[in-house]
């Protein structure tokens, strides 16, 4: 089976990829794009393994390229977040970008697809509950889940 690992070039990520490839899953793992073509933990695995996942360097907040990443794939595992919390006090925005909306475009792509698989992951709390702004983003996504996931869901 065909399984997209957001996140792959995170440590948990990079480590359900290496599982994956040697339950002999077919591994597409999404990581952050970079100039230095680093794929983060996923340069250092081992060496049963490397070479035998496709590698789809994007962005999760970028609708399309999540959409594109997920083309030919019957599952999700959806690890892509930003964690520093210390950061996060003085930059909101980005972790509202990356770790929501981020998780919506993987939601909404897994809406739209032919596929009928995704599982979303969430490692740790959600650090901005005070925002009307990201109680509706984050009731939204709760209804996309409930849908995506759903056998019987409505693809349009």
């Amino acid at each position: 089976m065909k399984i997209l690992v957001t996140g792959a070039d995170g440590f948990i990520g990079s480590h359900l990829t290496e599982a994956l490839v040697r339950a002999g899953h077919d591994v597409r793992a999404l990581v952050l794009y970079n100039s230095f073509n680093s794929y983060g933990w996923l340069d250092s695995c081992d060496e049963d393994v490397k070479g035998k996942f496709d590698v789809f360097a994007g962005d999760v907040r970028d609708p399309n390229g999540v959409r594109t990443a997920m083309q030919g794939c019957k599952a999700v595992l959806h690890l892509a977040a930003l964690i520093a919390i210390p950061y996060s006090y003085h930059s909101p925005d980005t972790y509202v970008d990356t770790n929501i909306k981020g998780t919506l475009n993987v939601l909404q792509a897994a809406r739209r697809s032919t596929e009928r698989h995704a599982l979303c992951r969430s490692l740790r709390t959600t650090h901005f509950r005070g925002s009307r702004r990201i109680q509706r983003l984050r009731s939204r996504l709760i209804s996309l889940r409930c849908r995506s996931t759903a056998p019987s869901a409505h693809r349009s």
